[in-house]
């Protein structure tokens, strides 16, 4: 059950929450988009992990979604901080519970009721890292010509 949440948070991870005093580029976004690591990574066997392995785990990708909002354009500025709220939100059910997967399952579906437009925001992320960056996000997407 934790897989299939993890993987349909993964989704979004890959697509992509604080105000950043200087605007992003689109240079800047594409460049941290390859940076930021796959949640599946991060999160990947969690409640078999060492702690302390699965808090550093858990701060670098923190530090790495931030810089992406921090790089994100204003076109879609909005759009990556809803979708790395979703990403904190992931990250912080697995550290409340790093042993235990259904707890962590269980905060992470009631987080992301707060999250309506997560979905919305990850096609528009996705849409913009392939038409801007070269990066292909979400194979669900259609391919521009399809």
């Amino acid at each position: 059950m934790w897989r299939a949440v993890v993987g349909g948070v993964a989704l979004v991870a890959l697509t992509l929450t604080s105000c950043s005093e200087q605007q992003g580029s689109t240079k800047d976004f594409c460049a941290q988009v390859k940076k930021v690591p796959a949640i599946e990574s991060v999160l990947n066997r969690f409640t078999e992990s060492d702690p302390a392995v699965l808090k550093e785990r858990i701060e670098k990708a923190s530090s790495a979604y931030q810089a992406l909002v921090d790089s994100a354009p204003s076109e879609i500025s909005d759009d990556v901080k809803i979708l790395v709220a979703v990403v904190d939100e992931t990250l912080d059910a697995a550290a409340d519970n790093p042993d235990d997967q259904i707890a962590a399952a269980n905060q992470l579906r009631k987080a992301m009721t707060k999250h309506p437009d997560a979905e919305k925001a990850r096609a528009s992320v996705a849409t913009f890292a392939e038409k801007n960056c070269g990066i292909r996000l979400d194979p669900s997407l259609t391919k521009p010509g399809d």
